[in-house]
C-alpha cells in the first residue's frame, strides 16, 4: 500500500467514517429497548389492571395504604390560627337553649284551673282562700261591681284574721257590705274611714302596731287590708267584752243602747244571705 493510501486509511479511522457497523449495532439495541418498554406498558395480566414494567411504575405515585396501620397514625393537627372561630349565638338563642334544657330536665306541670282573681293568690304564693269564700268573693264582685282579682287579697285577710280571732268570715264580709258597700275610700261625717268605717283617733295604737311607724298617715285606713285588720280586731274584742255577737255589733256601730238592735239585725240578715251563697254548689 502506498504511503498516500495508508494515510487516507488512517484518516478514515480517526474521523469515524470507518465505524459504520458499530453505529448500526447501537441503533438496533436502542430500538429493541424501546420496544421492550412499550410492550411492558400494554401487556394486561388481569381485566382492568395493567402490569407495568418497573421502569414505568417507578414514574407513578405510590398508592395510599388503606390497611389497619391508619389506626396507629397520629390524628392530623389542625392549626388553631387557621380554624374559624365558632360564631356566638345571639342572646335570644342562648336564653331559649337554657330554657329548653330546663324543660327537658323537669317538664312543666299543668296548672289547675283557677277561679277569677286567684292569679293574685298564685302570684303571692298563697292558696288559703277556701271554696266557700271564693263563692262569696265572686258574689260581692258581681253585686258591687268590683274586680274579683282586686278582692282576693282582701278576702284572704278577712278569712285568716277572722278565723284566728274566733269570728265567722261571712260576718265580717256582712259588716263591710253594710258599712261601706266595699268602697275602700268611704268616709263618714264623724271621720270613720274605709271598708269597716274605723275611726282613726280611737285606734291609733292598733294602727301603729301594724304600720310600725312613729307617725300614722292621715289616709292609712284607706288601705283595705289594714282597715279590715284593725276592724276585725275591734269587733273580736267587742264580742269578748259583751258576750254576744248582737251586742258586739251594736258596740262596733257606736249604738250599744239601741234596744231594737237595728244595726245588728241588718248585719246578721246580710250574713245569712252570704252563708247561703257560700254553701251553694256550682
Amino acid at each position: 500500500m502506498t504511503d498516500d493510501r495508508r494515510y487516507d486509511k488512517e484518516v478514515e479511522i480517526a474521523t469515524g467514517r470507518d465505524g459504520v457497523p458499530g453505529r448500526v449495532a447501537a441503533t438496533v439495541l436502542l430500538v429493541l429497548a424501546c420496544c421492550t418498554a412499550l410492550l411492558g406498558l400494554f401487556v394486561v395480566s388481569d381485566p382492568g389492571e395493567a402490569a407495568m414494567a418497573p421502569t414505568a411504575t417507578a414514574l407513578l405515585p405510590l398508592p395510599e395504604d388503606d390497611g389497619d396501620d391508619d389506626a396507629d397514625a397520629p390524628p392530623p393537627v389542625v392549626s388553631e390560627t387557621l380554624a374559624p372561630a365558632p360564631a356566638s349565638a345571639p342572646p335570644e338563642k342562648r336564653v331559649a337553649s337554657a330554657s329548653d334544657r330546663r324543660e327537658s330536665v323537669a317538664p312543666p306541670v299543668k296548672a289547675a284551673a283557677k277561679a277569677p282573681g286567684d292569679s293574685v293568690q298564685a302570684h303571692l304564693g298563697i292558696q288559703a282562700l277556701s271554696p266557700e269564700m271564693r263563692r262569696v268573693r265572686d258574689h260581692v264582685a258581681r253585686r258591687y261591681r268590683v274586680a274579683s282579682a282586686a278582692l282576693t287579697p282582701l278576702f284572704l285577710t278577712v278569712e285568716q284574721e277572722s278565723r284566728r280571732r274566733g269570728l265567722d268570715p261571712t260576718l265580717v264580709v256582712a259588716v263591710i257590705a253594710i258599712e261601706s258597700e266595699f268602697n275602700p275610700f268611704a268616709e263618714s261625717p264623724d271621720g270613720a274611714q274605709g271598708l269597716m268605717q274605723v275611726v282613726p283617733k280611737w285606734h291609733v295604737q292598733r294602727i301603729h302596731a301594724r304600720l310600725k311607724r312613729s307617725r300614722v298617715p292621715d289616709d292609712a285606713l284607706f288601705d283595705p287590708v289594714l282597715n279590715v285588720s284593725v276592724g276585725i280586731e275591734v269587733l273580736a274584742e267587742a264580742k269578748q267584752r259583751h258576750g254576744s255577737i248582737e251586742k258586739a255589733l251594736q258596740a262596733f256601730a257606736g249604738a250599744p243602747d239601741d234596744p231594737e238592735q237595728r244595726y245588728a239585725r241588718r248585719v246578721l240578715a246580710m250574713k245569712r244571705s252570704l252563708e247561703q251563697i257560700a254553701r251553694r254548689q256550682s
